[in-house]
């Protein structure tokens, strides 16, 4: 009951809102910081394709190239969720 109470106490006082924008501001961060991760990770599969692509068996250079196209998927479904929390 105290939470409906904090919560409903917190919209009468313009807290709430102040509640939801650091909120959102939490979680663009925290995207932020997965993206940047993300995208350094992408970075150092593509270096090592790059650099050691030719002396690797067909099967693994082939995994680690679908697994770069993967990540930089997920980075643009996760940038496009960015765009519409900000």
């Amino acid at each position: 009951m105290s939470s409906v109470i904090n919560h409903y106490s917190m919209r009468q006082c313009g807290a709430y809102a102040h509640y939801q924008r650091a909120k959102s501001m939490s979680m663009n961060t925290e995207l932020n910081t997965i993206t940047s991760t993300l995208d350094e990770l992408a970075s150092r599969i593509t270096a090592l394709v790059e650099t050691q692509g030719a002396a690797m068996p067909p099967d693994t250079y082939t995994e680690l190239v679908a697994a770069e196209r993967t990540i930089g998927t997920l980075l643009r479904r996760l940038n496009r969720v960015a765009g519409r929390i900000s």
